[in-house]
């Protein structure tokens, strides 16, 4: 097992296009579909880095002007060092969440570390245990959209559900995976090259995903390995996997779950309450939202068989006056939940979602019951 102070070999630093952050984003875009991430420069310094998540997250209507400069879609991102430890980068990755961190040697940026290379170090230095299962620490249920749905529909029930893949069904039977980045990029690339969109801005809500989803995801049965997971996961090039049980799609496995399973497990937060996405408005009240998590996991305990391993609390303001809180907790029977709430008072949209989490768990607990009761009279 590898400990705190292993450092980063400038063996594993990858070299990605380097932009001005003048440039259309319509000219960035092709260079991020062959690198996962670029680098941008404001003035001949290092300004931020641009990926696919990067460029959905400010594009969230999918209307990208070809005016658009990369500036506008550069994350500003945490340096990372070869004295930078393995659960310092673990963090990084999980916190921002983006898809590449610049590495600074000799006070200059030779490159970046991709997440699909801290995939391969976490593999290397036996980071995850054998024995844990890829179905214990996915996300569920899983949303589903028809083969027959547009653009601008996928990115409503996204955008609603807070989620950034759906499987997709064909008259009701599993047909393939749509993700966010299938549609940034489909419709970056079809705002550049069809001929017949005289306009700036394409409307997607002319874009069928039966041309865009992919028909063959990679999938996984939920009793396999998290270290199958990420071994397949880097095999394919992919940040997710569809987990299957008895033929069926019963949720999504992605990164950030194997990393926020790895922090709890690791000890590199203080405990299982994990935080992230404060700002300096928001800072001050980390206390009181951990405070309230405590309380929270210790009324949960009380729930026969609502045992959580570790929750996860995303704070992002949205407007000047509201605040949106993504809740994710992995519980031992039941894999990881998710749950999301907006409102205008932070410590209320913690409340709601919280109560929104307890509801979930009791309606899968009674769900359970039932069916265990289902199986005692057959």
């Amino acid at each position: 097992m590898a400990n705190k102070s292993d450092s980063i070999p400038k063996e594993l630093v990858s070299k990605v296009p380097v932009f001005d952050s003048r440039m259309p984003i319509t000219k960035v875009i092709p260079a991020i579909q062959k690198s996962e991430a670029v680098l941008i420069n404001k003035q001949g310094t290092f300004y931020g880095v641009i990926d696919t998540r990067a460029i959905y997250k400010s594009g969230m209507r999918l209307k990208i002007s070809k005016d658009m400069s990369a500036e506008r879609f550069a994350v500003r991102v945490p340096k990372v060092f070869q004295s930078t430890s393995i659960n310092d980068l673990i963090s990084y990755f999980y916190k921002i969440q983006a898809k590449a961190l610049p590495f600074v040697s000799d006070g200059k940026i030779m490159g970046v570390i991709k997440r699909s290379t801290l995939l391969k170090m976490m593999l290397s230095l036996s980071l995850v245990e054998n024995d844990v299962q890829a179905g214990s620490i996915m996300t569920s249920p899983i949303l589903a959209i028809a083969s027959d749905a547009n653009l601008s529909q996928a990115k409503a029930a996204m955008e609603k559900n807070k989620v950034k893949r759906l499987v997709v069904l064909d008259n009701g039977k599993f047909s393939g995976l749509l993700t966010h980045s299938d549609m940034v990029m489909k419709y970056a690339s079809t705002n550049e090259r069809a001929p017949e969109i005289r306009k700036n801005i394409y409307n997607p809500s002319n874009i069928s995903i039966s041309g865009i989803y992919n028909k063959d995801p990679v999938v996984i049965n939920a009793d396999a390995s998290i270290k199958d997971a990420i071994r397949r996961m880097i095999e394919r090039s992919i940040s997710s996997l569809i987990i299957m049980r008895h033929n069926a799609p019963v949720g999504i496995l992605t990164v950030s779950d194997i990393l926020e399973y790895l922090i709890s497990q690791r000890g590199i937060e203080e405990n299982r309450i994990l935080l992230s996405g404060f700002d300096e408005k928001t800072y001050q009240y980390m206390g009181e939202v951990r405070d309230s998590v405590k309380e929270f996991l210790s009324k949960t305990e009380k729930i026969r068989g609502a045992d959580i391993n570790y929750i996860s609390i995303r704070v992002r303001p949205i407007k000047s006056d509201q605040y949106e809180i993504k809740i994710r907790a992995s519980l031992k029977s039941f894999g990881t939940l998710q749950v999301h709430e907006t409102d205008f008072l932070l410590d209320r949209t913690l409340a709601e979602a919280l109560e929104k989490l307890k509801k979930e768990i009791i309606r899968l607990k009674e769900k359970r019951n039932a069916y265990e009761h289902y199986k005692d009279v057959l």
